[in-house]
Order: C-alpha cells, then sequence, then structure tokens
C-alpha cells in the first residue's frame, strides 16, 4: 500500500481533519526533548483516533500492510519513545482524554492515556484527593508516564511504587486485553493481579512495543491539609548519604529529593553557577492529612532536628534556601521540570554505592574536555532508601556534527561507566540502548518472544524494546 493509498483509508476512518500530513507539522513529532543525543526521524502520517474502535481498525490496517504503528499521548517526547524508527504512523491519543470515574472511597480513577496530570488534579481537588505526579510536566499523560516508569517524588514510601491497578490495550493483532479484575465485566478495576498469572505488569516498560492502552485504572491519595518543607544542606557527600540513610528508616516524610548546587540553581533559575549556595541539599515534604496534621508535622519535624543535632550538622539557612523551598514545594504537587536543556542518564543505584559512581563519572568530565559541560544531579530514595532513583544531568550546547557525534560516544562511555559501578539503566534510550541490551544477553532474547506473542507482526513501535528488529 502507497502513501496515498492509506491517506484515504485512514481519511475515511477517523476523518481527514484528524489527520496530519503537512511536512511541516510532521517535523514537529519527529524529534525528542534529548534531540540530537536522539536522531530526528519523520513519520508517514500523524492519526487522532476518538475511540477504541477507531483504533482496532487502524491497526488492523496497520497489521494487514506492515506499517509501524507508534502511540502518543504526551504533548512532550521524552527519551525518543514516539520517534519512529523507520516512517509508519504516530497515533496521537490525546483526544481520548476522558476521566471515566473517580472512586473517593477505594481512592483508584478510571482515566484514558490523554488525561493529563494537571486535567486530573483539578477533578481531584473537587473531593480531596490528588495524583501522585512523576518528576516531569503536569502536562503529560499519566497513563504513559507511569508506563513509562517515569520516577516520582514519593518514591521514599515502598507503597506508591506501583500505580498502575488494571490496563485495557489494543495488542498489534488489533485484539482487546484487559488485566487483573478489569478482565471481568462485573469486578470494579480496583485488584491488579490475575486468575494465575499477572500481566500487568509486562506494559511497563514497554513504550508501546506490545499494544496501544486506551483506559487504566491508577491509585491516588488523600489530599494533605497542610504540607512543610524541610531543608539540609551538605558540604560533603558522604555526610550526606549517611544522613539520608538515617532519615528514610525512621519513615520521616513523604516526598523528598536531594540536588547538587548546579541542579538547584537551575531550580532557581540562576546561570551564575559560582552563587553562595551548598553544594548538596536535601529536602523532605512533611504533609499533615485530614486527623491532627499540625501534631504529625510537629513530631516528624521533632524527629529530624534530633537527627541533626545528633550529626552536628549546621542548617543555617539563606535567602536561596527558602527560594528554593518554595520551588520544590510546588514541583512535588504540581512539576515543571528542570527548564534548561540538558541530557541525562537516568539510572538506579544504592546510595552507599553513589559517593564511588559520582566520583568516577566527575572525573571523566574532566578528562573529556571538548564541551563545557556542567553536571546536575538529583536523587530519590526509594523505598525508604533500598535503592535511590540518580539522574546525572549534562547541559552543554552541541552546535555541529562533529561535536554531537562526540558527545554520543561519550554518553555511551558514561552509561558503561554506570553499568560497571553497579548502577542499573532501566531506560536505554539513544546510545544508551546498546550499551544495556548488549550485556543482558538472555533478556533481550526473551522480550522478541514475548513481543511475537502480542505484536506477532511486529508493528507496534519497532525497534524501541527489542535489540534487534526483525
Amino acid at each position: 500500500m502507497n502513501l496515498e493509498e492509506l491517506k484515504t483509508k485512514i481519511f475515511d476512518l477517523v476523518g481527514e481533519e484528524n489527520v496530519v500530513h503537512e511536512v511541516k507539522m510532521l517535523k514537529k513529532y519527529s524529534q525528542s526533548l534529548h534531540f540530537p543525543l536522539i536522531e530526528s526521524k519523520i513519520p508517514d502520517l500523524i492519526v487522532m483516533p476518538k475511540n477504541i474502535g477507531e483504533i482496532q481498525r487502524i491497526i488492523q490496517i496497520a497489521s494487514q500492510n506492515i506499517i509501524p504503528i507508534i502511540p502518543k499521548s504526551s504533548k512532550l517526547n521524552r527519551y525518543g519513545g514516539t520517534i519512529p524508527e523507520n516512517g509508519g504512523l504516530i497515533i496521537d491519543l490525546q483526544m481520548m482524554n476522558q476521566i471515566l470515574s473517580i472512586d473517593n472511597n477505594s481512592m483508584y480513577v478510571v482515566i484514558e492515556p490523554g488525561v493529563t496530570y494537571q486535567q486530573l488534579q483539578d477533578e481531584l481537588d473537587k473531593v480531596g484527593l490528588r495524583t501522585i505526579p512523576t518528576i516531569f510536566s503536569n502536562s503529560d499523560s499519566i497513563i504513559s508516564s507511569y508506563l513509562g516508569r517515569y520516577p516520582f517524588f514519593a518514591m521514599p514510601k515502598f507503597e506508591y511504587n506501583d500505580l498502575v491497578v488494571n490496563l485495557e490495550v489494543v495488542l498489534g493483532n488489533g485484539e482487546i486485553f484487559r488485566t487483573g479484575s478489569m478482565a471481568s465485566s462485573k469486578s470494579p478495576p480496583v485488584y491488579p493481579y490475575g486468575s494465575t498469572l499477572d500481566y500487568f505488569r509486562i506494559f511497563h516498560g514497554a513504550r508501546g512495543g506490545l499494544g496501544i492502552v486506551t483506559k487504566a485504572s491508577i491509585r491516588v491519595k488523600p489530599k494533605p491539609q497542610i504540607q512543610e518543607i524541610v531543608s539540609i544542606p551538605f558540604q560533603k557527600l558522604e555526610d550526606l548519604i549517611d544522613f539520608v540513610y538515617k532519615v528514610e528508616r525512621k519513615e520521616i516524610g513523604t516526598e523528598c529529593l536531594i540536588l547538587n548546587k548546579c541542579n538547584a540553581l537551575e531550580y532557581l533559575n540562576i546561570e551564575n553557577k559560582n552563587a553562595k549556595f551548598p553544594d548538596w541539599i536535601f529536602l523532605i515534604c512533611l504533609e499533615g492529612l485530614e486527623r491532627l496534621p499540625e501534631e504529625k508535622i510537629a513530631y516528624e519535624k521533632e524527629a529530624i532536628y534530633d537527627l541533626i543535632k545528633e550529626s552536628s550538622i549546621n542548617i543555617e539557612k539563606n535567602e536561596l534556601i527558602s527560594q528554593l523551598e518554595a520551588i520544590i514545594l510546588k514541583e512535588f504537587n504540581s512539576p515543571a521540570g528542570l527548564k534548561s536543556q540538558h541530557y541525562d542518564l537516568p539510572l538506579y543505584i544504592t546510595l552507599n554505592r553513589f559517593l564511588k559512581l559520582h566520583s568516577a563519572i566527575s572525573d571523566e568530565l574532566r578528562e573529556f574536555n571538548d564541551f563545557n559541560i556542567e553536571l546536575g544531579v538529583s536523587i530519590i530514595p526509594v523505598e525508604r532508601n533500598r535503592v535511590a532513583y540518580v539522574e546525572f544531568d549534562l547541559y552543554t550546547n552541541l552546535i555541529n556534527e562533529e561535536n554531537i557525534i562526540k558527545f554520543r560516544q561519550f554518553f555511551s562511555s558514561l552509561g558503561e561507566l554506570a553499568l560497571k559501578s553497579g548502577a542499573f539503566i532501566d531506560i536505554p534510550y539513544g546510545p544508551l540502548k546498546k550499551v544495556v541490551y548488549s550485556k543482558i544477553g538472555n533478556y533481550s532474547k526473551l522480550i522478541n518472544k514475548v513481543k511475537n506473542i502480542f505484536d506477532p507482526n511486529k508493528i507496534m513501535n519497532p525497534g524501541k524494546i527489542e535489540w534487534e528488529v526483525r
């Protein structure tokens, strides 16, 4: 089927007004926030379906003619997940943005993929609930962010690590598949596990490579009555790590974030990196719910200050720290993310190993002096610091093709260094894909076998999760 024939079929299916085919508009969909670290590639068409029936028919046409399908539900493209490897149809799901139900008592909602954090939060405000946003923009799709496993600030607590309860998915063969209790039309979608196998996690991290999610039930939480940020500055990384272990094991607070000086000044929008500010700062959010909120915050603050005193930490504040506290409190509830162009190396590592990794990456940056790279670091403890999400943010301008090639090679070497240091990379995007997949052997082979089951004609976002595209 040639492109003109495909256009005609898709026009008849969803209406010409819901198909983008002008080159100028196609180019807008062809770049990731990580461009030019990730190469720009143009799709053939952008299709904006309105319901699951249209999605099924689009996939059936694509499957019969072996046309790639790339699902997209957020306005911004992170980590190249919606950049086509070789043309195809981008299925833009932003029109499917219905909040289908909100259950106050069981604290879950059922939503379509185009629903954003801000859209849902506006509705949850009316009933005293709140979303658990990721560290990225509140204009992102909730479903794609959760399935993409983007980290969220509430990860210190174990119960917030698995927020997707049930899924409805159109698979690569056009069939509808539902997970957990959503598989039964009589049961509310509140239980994630199947009668035997648990399928819902298969779609986590799949980047649209197995099917298109058309509906999900997700967990929400009570909205706090009051919140307060406590920040603790550090000059020595060793002291910070020791203190974070002490605080997190006492189960104090919910959202928290650790920033190095570079990223703290980025949040403050201060370009002068020589500004007076601690080398590291640990920010933790205390919150009080409906019952005795002031008392809860008071005893948690007392516990923190006891640890500060025990550790002989100087917590003298300045105006910049106070400003940062206000900014980060807003981020915890409605994130906007870091504004400046940067290239992030996201990974997981135990915090006691982070010290050596940070030192090794800093040494690599000093050796690699082709660019003037500023190193930002953001850390979120996971499950009371059992492990930590770490993001190394590289701030630099890539101005020509020669620099881009060199930087991609350097970025790969940082990925290699991270893996050798005991880190785990769960978003192997761009140059990191080869670094990660070349080391996981049978794991990557099994991905291909799973894809064969859910997407037998290999049309769903080819090249994003499988090591080799056949």
